[in-house]
């Protein structure tokens, strides 16, 4: 193929690590704050500690996520207020978890007040795929336990 893949033409050359993060979040409210999985900054721009704590994720180009729940999450797509009934049980309507994108935030915004916002509800089988610099993203507090894996393709990213 030739030419960038839908605009896509940061990295010259990809790896994908043979490492992954298989992660469990509880059914307990658990949540990720919004955060992008990928810096491009410097030493001069983070300071030197700021600059050895990102090291690890200065080259991931792409996140992928394939959720290893049910098929059938039973979650609306854009369910802000999950949380567990008064009686301490979780409905279809209550158990959150949902993934949420900030496609187009601002560069500098770091909790999603710039962008429209897109929810993956994170039903079995489920792959999604992004760019680990540029979008910003949560997870929807969880009442139900959360199964993913996650890796992170890396690159340089000098076009």
């Amino acid at each position: 193929v030739e030419g960038p893949l839908n605009g896509y033409d940061r990295s010259k050359a990809h790896i994908v690590p043979n490492v992954c993060r298989l992660a469990v979040m509880p059914g307990t409210g658990a949540t990720y704050r919004p955060h992008r999985d990928a810096t491009i900054y410097s030493i001069w721009e983070l300071g030197i500690i700021g600059w050895l704590k990102a090291r690890g994720y200065q080259r991931r180009v792409l996140t992928s996520i394939l959720y290893l729940n049910e098929e059938e999450w039973s979650n609306p797509i854009n369910n802000t207020d999950s949380k567990p009934d008064g009686n301490g049980k979780v409905g279809a309507d209550t158990v959150g978890g949902c993934l949420r994108l900030h496609p187009d935030a601002d560069p500098t915004d770091c909790v999603g007040e710039t962008s429209t916002h897109v929810d993956v509800i994170p039903n079995g089988g489920t792959l999604v795929i992004f760019d680990a610099t540029d979008v910003l993203h949560e997870v929807l507090p969880t009442f139900r336990d959360r199964l993913t894996i996650t890796s992170w393709v890396v690159g340089d990213h000098r076009a």
